[in-house]
């Protein structure tokens, strides 16, 4: 493999190790409390259980991305797998910007992204960068002749 398509191959590893760290890393903040604290933020979402129930039941479907991101990072990094390897970084991009998309439809349609709170823009930003993940991811994997 030539030195510019490794190049390319650990950026991208890199861009997804990142990003499954910091699925973790929202996840572990979400439970322990230190994003919010259910009592300040509840008058301030409209419909609260419902947001709380709709936001818990993305912990499996992230876990997994998370795990297909790492994994993926790990196959470009060292260049393991061949094409299963980038089949399986394609499809990290796709789960990245099919959850991300949802994350930031469900936040504009609620006014979720409007409370005054810096929940908000942590979910804001947590939907904008994962969405961002996978367009990157399917860019370059997409642009580079292997």
């Amino acid at each position: 493999m030539s030195i510019k398509q490794l190049k390319y191959q650990r950026l991208l590893a890199m861009i997804f190790a990142g990003a499954s760290l910091g699925i973790v890393y929202f996840w572990w903040q979400f439970f322990n409390g230190e994003l919010f604290s259910i009592e300040e933020i509840k008058p301030l979402i409209k419909n609260f259980d419902g947001y709380y129930d709709w936001e818990k039941s993305f912990v499996v479907p992230d876990s997994i991305l998370a795990a297909g991101l790492i994994i993926s990072a790990v196959m470009l990094w060292f260049d393991l797998g061949g094409d299963r390897g980038r089949i399986l970084a394609a499809a990290s991009s796709g789960a990245a910007i099919f959850l991300g998309v949802l994350d930031l439809t469900y936040g504009f349609t609620t006014d979720l992204f409007q409370v005054a709170h810096p929940f908000a823009e942590e979910v804001l930003s947590a939907g904008l960068s994962i969405t961002a993940v996978g367009v990157v991811g399917l860019a370059i994997l997409f642009t580079q002749k292997w």
